[in-house]
């Protein structure tokens, strides 16, 4: 938009510097009319008198008309200006507004991003941690699993110990009573012997 702007001025000043040095051609019509120019007049059509000066040294030369049409010419050329200016200053709002706008849909589009992901994060979380207490949960049962196999198999070691004692000891007791029935046996026959002696 700057740009723009001294594009239209320089193009301006080139305007009136290439006015203000162009040469002016003054001649006289049939009537005696002085007119002003910056063209020369083909001779033969109206009696010319030709005087090619720079518009600087001529400036007093210039009629009242041309003076206020100049006046005119420069300030439509000022308000021309001044339109583009308006113009330019109103783009330049209206883009520094939509900058703004963006920047700060960029803003909530970000605070949006970021709480989604703060939700993501919160609900990762809570899986890991639901995920840890079921893996401990799971954990416990299984040592408590092993815990009560283990207490199964201590007591069925034990109860197959007691009968293998209890049977022990039952074939222990049967033989003692054996050799005690054999014993006594063996004096009854003695006693037996001794008597048919006498």
């Amino acid at each position: 938009m700057h740009k723009h702007f001294r594009n239209i001025s320089v193009i301006f000043v080139l305007a009136v510097s290439q006015s203000a040095f162009a040469d002016i051609h003054k001649w006289k019509d049939a009537a005696g009319q002085t007119h002003y120019g910056d063209a020369p007049i083909a001779s033969g059509s109206v009696k010319v008198v030709t005087d090619k000066v720079p518009t600087k040294l001529k400036s007093s030369n210039f009629s009242q008309d041309d003076e206020q049409s100049l006046q005119k010419d420069m300030r439509r050329m000022e308000g021309h200006l001044q339109g583009e200016k308006a113009q330019m200053q109103e783009q330049m709002q209206r883009q520094k507004t939509q900058m703004d706008l963006e920047m700060q849909r960029q803003k909530q589009q970000q605070q949006v991003e970021m709480q989604e992901e703060k939700a993501q994060m919160q609900e990762e979380m809570q899986r890991q941690k639901q995920q840890q207490q079921v893996e401990m949960q799971m954990e416990m049962q299984r040592q408590q699993q092993q815990q009560q196999m283990e207490m199964q198999r201590q007591q069925q070691q034990q109860q197959v110990e007691m009968q293998m004692e209890m049977q022990r000891q039952q074939q222990q007791q049967q033989v003692q009573m054996q050799i005690e029935r054999h014993r006594m046996q063996q004096q009854m026959q003695q006693e037996q012997f001794r008597q048919q002696m006498r």
